[in-house]
């Protein structure tokens, strides 16, 4: 009877019927659902998360609006807007968005209508967590075979500095399908599974659409890992099958981006000149490399011992401590770096953390000097100084450092030590929690500028309906405000002037220096500046500019991204000033801004 029961066990295998990696990919969607709590109740309403790039979230926002109104209801190209820089518009090519992302969520918002925006967000949030942890645990444990610190490091690059500073940032935090890209890259070197070739060609393609920037990060990581095997295993590196592999995944890559390529091709060629950084540019956004290995006074834990420390001039963007559990572990490894997995590890991390550094050294602030790799890539290759900042490439260094990090777990998870194994894992991943989860940018429930005034809400859906086609000018234009304006556009769906993008053409807003209105509010200052009414003449000629130009509502808003609220302000005095001289036809007060309506 025993023999009968043991066989069914033995044919049932309880190990297959629930493997290890639905396990780990489980943990990964408890500790999502942990780190963004309580979104997973809400998920159809908009958080703010209080991190460095908070406003950025709502280009986002109007970017998931943007695909969906193109594709769906104007039946053209997404890429291209005229429905901001109006009437200019702009290209959305190099634009820090996520084209995937924004067609997966176009079904959301046909069901949920606005809601399905936030609704999207706030699912691709989730799944970038748990899908960056699982993959990085499948790529740990086909290096080091071993589940249990698999897991570790899949934890670590989930919760690495870059992503949880950059929550709101959806092109910088969707970096998931990196792990999956190497994992196949490595298959596809050591098996001849066509599956492989096809897998890597798919994740290579979904990295390319989502972001240049882990585009690039993607390319320099797997670069660095074939390089390694090839110093490694010179000549057995280059056999026939190897290559053909390689070349048909680069073919299959090509095609399944092709759209986006002739495109890119196209855009870069052209004389917008705005798509490139500059050198300058390029050392402002360098990580600093103290920035690894010392706390600063944004971690909650360390921050009051380490409150004076600080890394050039954006503190908070470079402040990228990997915490002491990383540190640990990753000690551990470089101990025992005994094999050609843990040397490939090293190549890589200290090449891509040279990229990362920037054009040139910087330590605690102060630059050496010292030109690094970058320097000479911004200089000369262009596709360098599209693809973004230096410091982004970091994703790369936490990548190889969380997988080393692994395999210093897996020595401390070794079987001579079987008997303080069930004390060792769960104390490593609490710290691993406790660091990341400090750094974790605080959620809360908010509409910026929007929901104080509820009118103005109902506003925007009331001009919705409107089926006339018109722009609104938004004013003051300044930095911020124009990514809520972008989020208002949402609403009231009708072309709008003044608008954020990476990579706008500097041209966009020069046809308003045509505006005598515009052109007479940029002057005001922040003081009492004394406002002389305009002439008839200029009355009329700016109303000529404004029906050329489609311009029909002008809007000042109340709100400010300063302590003291705009309306309370002189210089928010003589703009309603100016507005009222050029003597609108209808002026409607609300609640957050006053709208002027000219024609």
């Amino acid at each position: 009877m025993k023999s009968k029961i043991n066989n069914i066990y033995k044919s049932v295998n309880l190990k297959a019927s629930f493997p290890a990696e639905t396990a780990s990919l489980a943990g990964y969607c408890l500790l999502a659902v942990v780190l963004t709590f309580p979104m997973i109740f809400n998920l159809n309403e908009y958080y703010e998360f209080q991190d460095p790039g908070h406003l950025d979230i709502l280009i986002q926002f109007w970017d998931f609006w943007w695909f969906k109104k193109a594709i769906i209801d104007l039946n053209v190209n997404p890429m291209f807007c005229d429905y901001i820089f109006y009437p200019n518009g702009a290209s959305l090519v190099f634009q820090a968005h996520t084209p995937v992302y924004s067609l997966l969520s176009i079904p959301l918002q046909l069901i949920y209508g606005k809601s399905g925006i936030f609704l999207s967000y706030n699912i691709f949030v989730l799944l970038s967590f748990i899908l960056c942890g699982w993959g990085t645990s499948l790529l740990a444990n086909y290096l080091f075979k071993n589940r249990w610190a698999a897991f570790l490091s899949g934890t670590l690059f989930t919760l690495c500095g870059i992503r949880l500073f950059n929550v709101s940032r959806l092109h910088v935090l969707s970096m998931e399908f990196i792990p999956f890209a190497l994992l196949y890259l490595l298959k596809t070197l050591e098996e001849k599974s066509f599956k492989n070739v096809l897998a890597l060609s798919l994740f290579l393609a979904l990295i390319f659409y989502n972001s240049f920037t882990s585009f690039l990060t993607a390319v320099l990581t797997g670069g660095c890992f074939l390089l390694s095997q090839m110093i490694q295993k010179k000549k057995a590196m280059f056999s026939m099958a190897v290559f053909k592999r390689l070349c048909l995944s680069a073919l299959f890559f090509l095609i399944l981006t092709a759209p986006l390529s002739l495109m890119t091709v196209k855009d870069y060629f052209s004389e917008n000149s705005s798509l490139y950084r500059n050198m300058v540019e390029a050392k402002d956004y360098s990580l600093d490399l103290a920035s690894l290995f010392i706390p600063t006074e944004f971690d909650s834990i360390y921050g009051g011992v380490f409150k004076k420390t600080h890394f050039g001039k954006w503190d908070y963007s470079f402040s990228y401590f990997l915490g002491f559990a990383w540190l640990f572990l990753i000690l551990t490894a470089f101990l025992r770096a005994d094999n050609e997995k843990t040397f490939m590890l090293w190549f890589s991390g200290i090449i891509l953390l040279l990229f990362s550094l920037g054009p040139c050294l910087t330590v605690f602030g102060f630059s050496t000097g010292i030109k690094l790799p970058s320097f000479f890539c911004y200089k000369y290759l262009s596709f360098f100084k599209i693809c973004g900042v230096p410091f982004r490439i970091v994703a790369g260094v936490y990548l190889c450092l969380s997988l080393l990090a692994g395999h210093g777990a897996k020595i401390l998870l070794s079987k001579k030590n079987r008997g303080i194994n069930k004390i060792i894992f769960p104390v490593l991943l609490t710290l691993i929690i406790i660091e990341g989860i400090d750094t974790f940018p605080v959620l809360q429930k908010n509409m910026p500028g929007f929901y104080q005034g509820n009118d103005q809400k109902l506003f925007y859906e009331k001009i919705a309906r409107d089926r006339q086609n018109y722009a609104v000018l938004d004013l003051p234009v300044a930095d911020g405000l124009d990514r809520i304006y972008m989020l208002y556009q949402i609403y009231h769906e009708k072309k709008i002037i003044c608008a954020c993008l990476r990579r706008s053409d500097c041209n966009s807003y020069k046809f308003l220096d045509f505006l005598p209105l515009y052109s007479k509010t940029r002057k005001i200052g922040h003081d009492n500046t004394k406002v002389t009414p305009p002439s008839s003449e200029e009355i009329f000629l700016n109303l000529k500019a404004l029906k050329k130009n489609n311009i029909k509502l002008v809007v000042l808003h109340k709100i400010s991204l300063d302590s003291i609220p705009f309306q309370n302000t002189a210089r928010f005095r003589n703009y309603k000033k100016i507005l009222e001289q050029y003597k609108p036809v209808k002026t409607l007060v609300l609640d957050d801004c006053i709208v002027y309506q000219y024609w």
